[in-house]
């Protein structure tokens, strides 16, 4: 079952990698600084950097208000520190970032169903196939050898 679960982990791990990266893209330059609704999406938790988006995800999976950063993200600034112009520029534009994230829910809902039924259904597998090797393994009263020779003396 070890080698198993390690598949099942590295699975896991890839698809919180392939989505840390995505939520990187899509929330990278939200303004972490500011004082959201629920207080979740801050310096601690965030899209900013790999690792913190990681660890968002993996809260996620875990289950730990993953809501609250999903509703902070939602309506979100950008960071006006990642802004290339200055707010007196005639072309300034503070939601340069495509902030607020309206859809961000999307995301979020695609990645919980997404792992959530991923680790179900391979779990589920894991503990059927050792069901199987177990039943598999266990001796039987009767030998094929046995069941050969009943063939050979009663068959018609």
């Amino acid at each position: 079952a070890i080698p198993a679960m390690t598949n099942v982990a590295s699975l896991c791990f890839l698809v919180i990698f392939i989505f840390a990266v995505i939520g990187m893209d899509f929330f990278g330059e939200d303004d972490i600084d500011k004082e959201y609704v629920n207080g979740m999406y801050n310096r601690h938790a965030n899209f900013r950097y790999f690792g913190d988006a990681f660890m968002v995800l993996f809260r996620q999976v875990t289950g730990e208000a993953w809501n609250g950063v999903m509703h902070d993200i939602m309506v979100a600034d950008c960071d006006p520190a990642f802004n290339p112009l200055e707010p007196d520029d005639k072309d300034y534009d503070e939601d340069y970032c495509g902030t607020p994230h309206s859809g961000a829910w999307s995301y979020f809902v695609i990645f919980h169903v997404f792992v959530t039924g991923l680790l179900f259904e391979l779990i589920t597998a894991i503990v059927l196939d050792e069901f199987g090797k177990m039943n598999e393994s266990q001796e039987l009263p009767v030998n094929p050898d046995m069941i050969s020779n009943f063939n050979d003396h009663w068959a018609l």
